[in-house]
């Protein structure tokens, strides 16, 4: 049979099978399975099931392309999943089927997410994309965040600087700590608050540096804007180095430069 009498008789098979029960349900899985060992050759002609307007059908493909695994694949998945990253009915702020599938897939996924992310997306796409990573925290992500950390929107670098504290991985302190001397305001607050989940106690040493130049006020923006209190620059900077120190220095610089000389200098 070929590719596309497979796909046909797929969603055939799928629509029918909410009134024949197991029996269809195991056809399904059967015709999934013969497109898969179809490989790349299949997933160009999947994109006829992924555009179907009726949900299990589209998901459907998308198991496919799943289990298919190549390059590819991923990279179609990827595409298929920014597109049902909300909630279908609208009704409710909850991740969609596409944010599911993709923190489902984890680390795997990453370098696709990497491969889709464009300046062009929408500002809620891209956002999702950095928060998907964040919550995978797998190093794998960091091509992703690195490359919004260019982006033209200070929101969106500012979140992915916060999202690189969590993934981590070999340069995420350096890009960091170089993000802190940004005379963007949003993108300091991100890489502080990166460095606080990275953990790295020698960041406390720029994050002083901070405290001797300027203060400058930022604004709060997003859906975790009422976890923060903080609106200065400064605080947000002694904040850090409270966690970081594991000590309350209150971003007295005497202090700080004391803790640094007992613990960071040698």
């Amino acid at each position: 049979m070929s590719i596309s009498q497979l796909i046909a008789e797929l969603r055939t098979a799928i629509l029918e099978s909410g009134s024949h029960g197991s029996h269809d349900t195991l056809r399904v899985k059967d015709l999934q399975q013969a497109l898969v060992k179809h490989g790349d050759e299949a997933v160009e002609q999947l994109a006829v099931l992924l555009r179907d307007p009726d949900f299990q059908i589209s998901e459907a493909g998308a198991e496919v392309l799943q289990m298919i695994a190549s390059e590819q694949a991923y990279d179609e998945l990827v595409g298929y999943a920014l597109r049902h990253l909300d909630d279908p009915t609208g009704k409710t702020k909850l991740p969609g089927l596409g944010w599911r599938r993709l923190r489902v897939l984890g680390k795997t996924v990453l370098p696709a997410m990497y491969r889709a992310y464009s300046v062009e997306q929408p500002f809620g796409t891209r956002l999702s994309m950095i928060h998907i990573a964040q919550q995978i925290g797998d190093p794998a992500g960091f091509p992703l965040l690195d490359t919004v950390l260019t982006d033209s929107d200070s929101r969106l670098v500012e979140a992915a600087a916060e999202a690189l504290g969590r993934v981590g991985g070999p340069l995420a302190y350096e890009r960091l700590v170089k993000l802190l001397s940004s005379e963007n305001v949003q993108h300091r607050v991100g890489a502080i608050r990166g460095l606080k989940l990275l953990g790295n106690p020698a960041a406390v040493e720029p994050l002083l540096d901070v405290l001797l130049t300027e203060d400058q006020h930022f604004v709060q923006w997003g859906p975790s804007s009422g976890l923060q209190t903080e609106t200065m620059l400064h605080q947000t900077a002694a904040k850090a180095i409270d966690i970081l120190t594991g000590e309350q220095l209150d971003g007295e610089v005497a202090r700080i430069r004391y803790w640094i000389e007992k613990h960071l200098q040698h």
